[in-house]
C-alpha cells in the first residue's frame, strides 16, 4: 500500500511539473529589438540606492505591466483591500547581513510589486493573480562587491541565481555550465560580469510582459534604447506593514489575521491552488507573502516545491537556503 501510495504521488509530481514547464515557453527577445519598453530606476548616493537595479518591462501601456505603489481602499471602519497604483512606482528595500561558511555578507534586498498576472488561456498563466511581487537579492562580500544575485517572486517561486566573475567556481554548485541557465521557459545567463571603477555599471532587470517572469540580468552602462525612463521612489522593506490610508491608521500589504496571516492581502492564485494545492500540501500555494527578518519571524519563505525541502530552503535563513541549492558562500 505505502508502495502504490508512493507512486501515485510520483506519478502525480511529474504530470504536475510536465504541465509547469509547458505553461512557459521559452521565447527570446533581443535587448536591443523595438519592442515598447520601460526603464524604472532609482537614483541616490547612498549604498542601498546606488545599487538599486534597473527594472526594464514589457509593453508599457498595459497597465499589469507596471511597477506600482500599495495603496489601501477603506471598506467601513474594520475592512480594507490593497491594490497596486501604477501612477508611482516604488522600490521597497532593506540591508541585512548574514555569515556564511567562508566569510560575512552583506544582501541588498529590493521588492516591487505589480498590479496582476493577468487571466489568459493562450499563453496560459499559472501564476494569475493580483498584487504580484518580484525579489532581487544582491550579495555582496565584505568589499561590497557583488558575488551573486538572487531573483524570485515574492510567492516564493521562479528562483534564479546568477553569480558575477567575482564569485569564484569553486564556490558554485556542481554541474553548472558556462551556456545559459533555463529557468522555468526563461534563459537565463549563468555568469555576468562585475561592474569596476574603470567600467561602472547598474544591474539591470529585463521583465516579461503580463508574467513579470525575469528574462535578462545583466550590469549596464547605458540604457536600452527607446525606453521611457521611470522614477521611482524607495522606502523602507518594513513600510509595507504601515501603509497609508485615507484615515489617520495605517494598514499592512498583509493579512495580520488568519487565515492567511502573513500574505499579500488579495493574492489568490486560483490555478496554482487547483492544480498544485493537493500535490505541494500547501492550500496557499504560489500566493505571495512576507519575508521574515528570520526562521522565527512570519511564514516559511520556502523556495522548493517539496515539502520535506520546506525548511532547507527558507529564504529567512540565507546562508542555509544557499546551502540547500548547492552554493558555498
Amino acid at each position: 500500500m505505502r508502495l502504490y501510495c508512493n507512486s501515485f504521488y510520483l506519478l502525480a509530481l511529474s504530470l504536475s511539473m510536465l504541465l509547469l514547464s509547458s505553461c512557459a515557453t521559452p521565447v527570446q527577445h533581443s535587448l536591443e529589438d523595438n519592442r515598447p519598453t520601460r526603464e524604472y530606476v532609482v537614483t541616490g548616493e547612498s549604498h542601498i540606492r546606488s545599487n538599486a537595479p534597473v527594472f526594464i518591462i514589457e509593453n508599457p501601456e498595459n497597465n499589469y505591466n507596471l511597477i506600482g505603489t500599495p495603496v489601501v481602499k477603506l471598506h467601513g471602519d474594520k475592512d480594507y483591500e490593497v491594490y497596486i497604483d501604477t501612477d508611482t512606482a516604488t522600490y521597497y528595500a532593506e540591508t541585512r547581513t548574514w555569515n556564511g561558511i567562508r566569510g560575512n555578507y552583506t544582501n541588498l534586498i529590493y521588492r516591487v510589486h505589480f498590479p496582476e498576472i493577468p487571466l489568459k488561456f493562450f499563453p496560459f498563466h499559472l501564476g494569475t493573480g493580483k498584487n504580484i511581487g518580484l525579489f532581487v537579492i544582491i550579495t555582496l562580500n565584505e568589499d561590497n562587491q557583488p558575488l551573486l544575485i538572487t531573483t524570485l517572486h515574492t510567492c516564493g517561486c521562479y528562483l534564479a541565481f546568477i553569480p558575477t566573475d567575482l564569485l569564484a567556481p569553486i564556490y558554485h554548485p556542481p554541474n553548472r555550465t558556462d551556456s545559459q541557465q533555463l529557468v522555468f521557459g526563461e534563459y537565463l545567463p549563468t555568469s555576468i560580469v562585475a561592474p569596476s571603477t574603470h567600467e561602472p555599471g547598474k544591474l539591470t532587470i529585463r521583465l516579461r510582459n503580463e508574467t513579470h517572469r525575469v528574462m535578462d540580468v545583466n550590469y549596464r552602462s547605458a540604457h536600452i534604447n527607446g525606453t521611457h525612463q521611470t522614477q521611482s521612489q524607495l522606502l523602507p522593506l518594513e513600510d509595507l506593514q504601515n501603509l497609508p490610508s485615507p484615515s489617520s491608521q495605517t494598514y499592512s500589504l498583509f493579512n495580520t489575521k488568519d487565515p492567511g496571516k502573513e500574505y499579500v492581502k488579495g493574492s489568490y492564485k486560483i490555478w496554482e491552488r487547483a492544480l498544485m494545492s493537493w500535490w505541494a500540501l500547501d492550500w496557499r500555494v504560489g500566493e505571495d507573502k512576507r519575508l521574515g527578518r528570520s526562521v522565527n519571524d512570519g511564514v516559511v519563505f520556502y523556495t522548493s516545491i517539496k515539502p520535506w525541502a520546506r525548511d532547507a530552503s527558507d529564504l529567512r535563513d540565507f546562508s542555509r537556503f544557499l546551502k540547500y541549492w548547492g552554493w558555498k558562500l
